[in-house]
């Protein structure tokens, strides 16, 4: 993978990608969409939006489950320096909308099938909305049985009066110029618990993201381009989803399979059918796919490689697991790994390189992680304190909070204190 640079997000996928040919970038309800395609649209967006008026600085909020759209607004309101902010699909209608008004969002994409609780919102703030379906990226073949179906249990989708199509506003404008090397921008606002318990606002950079899956592809693993898969289960506004399994998955060149809904039979089935060799998800993702009828068979040979985190896996599990994937005759492995959001994500993780039981492994590629004590002070070795993590994927703090969630030190390194021991 190549050095970050001052790329923003989409400049990085662009351009590690650029020597891969026009291979499968994605797979939705069996369509393949090729990386020429995926690319045209996401330039399409960026310049629907463009003409809309949004500008670099500005914020555009992506209201999606994890689907193909939700990649392609990402990169779009990317290429043009407009901040995303993600938020959970099932937010309730007030709940989006005082987040929409904190943040200062000018509109909003989301999926028609979901739409209706949110449509007397909508239009009592005349909120300009993107809708997108899951017709938008299927075979001429099935399009029909898919927005037949649409139009019959998303009708009210219709009632929103400020709203365009995606297909619609993908085909409205030609692709026009983005703003270059512009990684120090804020890319994303998620939102999450903060390292204190308190919901916060978390602003993480294009450079941010872009060094997250530089230093992930520093993990031993070598991907054919459009030929290997990764399994995309997590959410984008889920720093884990959005910043390894998505963004560091696009730019390896993987073949992405997202899904909206995760059911763990379902997720066995993408195994079967496809040759998914990267997943990234949670321990009880992973023991609700293992627990199925289907989780054995010969397709797990094609495993390789896949992360657990956001919660406890125990040392019985994996080794259950990955033996289990070995029995078949497979060599991957489930490793556990230990990060959140304010790092943007993943910041140490067992590796076939380097592996130890009952630990979360090694820090990434260039990351440092200490244990301090109240005074910020390093313990040492086998002293519980406060987890201290520094490195070049932290964010750059809390929305409308400067002197928060970020510590430098009297050498001029910036750390956040996880609140974890």
């Amino acid at each position: 993978m190549i050095p970050t640079e001052s790329y923003n997000c989409y400049e990085y996928f662009k351009n590690n990608t650029a020597a891969f040919g026009d291979y499968d970038a994605a797979i939705h309800f069996g369509h393949r969409i090729k990386r020429s395609a995926l690319l045209s649209d996401i330039d399409r967006l960026a310049a629907y939006f463009k003409s809309a008026g949004l500008r670099r600085g500005d914020v555009y909020t992506v209201f999606l489950p994890t689907c193909v759209q939700s990649f392609v607004a990402f990169y779009a309101l990317n290429k043009i320096g407009v901040i995303a902010n993600i938020v959970h699909p099932l937010t309730p209608p007030e709940l989006l909308k005082e987040t929409m008004d904190a943040v200062g969002s000018k509109g909003v994409m989301l999926m028609d099938l979901l739409a209706k609780p949110y449509v007397d919102m909508l239009n009592f703030h005349n909120v300009p909305c993107v809708v997108c379906s899951n017709s938008d990226y299927v075979s001429p073949a099935a399009h029909p049985a898919f927005r037949g179906y649409e139009l019959f249990a998303s009708h009210a989708s219709s009632g929103i009066k400020n709203a365009l199509s995606y297909r619609a506003v993908i085909h409205r404008c030609p692709p026009s110029d983005g703003v270059h090397n512009n990684g120090s921008d804020i890319a994303v606002y998620l939102h999450g618990g903060g390292t204190t318990g308190k919901s916060k606002t978390i602003k993480l950079s294009s450079k941010a993201l872009n060094e997250l899956a530089y230093k992930t592809g520093k993990v031993e693993h070598h991907n054919t381009p459009g030929v290997e898969c990764s399994m995309i289960v997590l959410p984008l506004f889920h720093a884990f989803g959005l910043g390894v399994s998505m963004h560091f998955s696009m730019c390896e060149g993987f073949c992405c399979i997202p899904v909206a809904r995760f059911k763990p039979r379902k997720a066995n089935e993408l195994m079967r059918e496809y040759k998914i060799s990267f997943i990234v998800g949670v321990p009880n993702m992973y023991k609700k796919m293992f627990e199925q009828k289907n989780f054995e068979g010969k397709h797990l040979r094609n495993l390789e490689l896949l992360f657990s985190g956001g919660d406890i896996v125990t040392e019985q599990f994996l080794d259950m697991f990955n033996s289990t994937i070995a029995k078949w005759g497979g060599k991957g492995r489930l490793f556990r790994g230990y990060g959140l959001t304010e790092v943007s994500s993943v910041c140490c993780a067992n590796t076939y390189a380097d592996f130890k039981r009952n630990s979360v492994g090694k820090p990434f590629y260039g990351m440092r992680v200490e244990i301090w004590d109240k005074d910020k002070k390093r313990l040492p070795a086998n002293t519980v304190g406060e987890i201290a993590v520094s490195g070049s994927t932290l964010m750059e703090g809390y929305l409308n909070e400067p002197t928060s969630g970020v510590y430098t030190d009297d050498s001029g390194v910036r750390w956040v204190l996880t609140g974890d021991l």
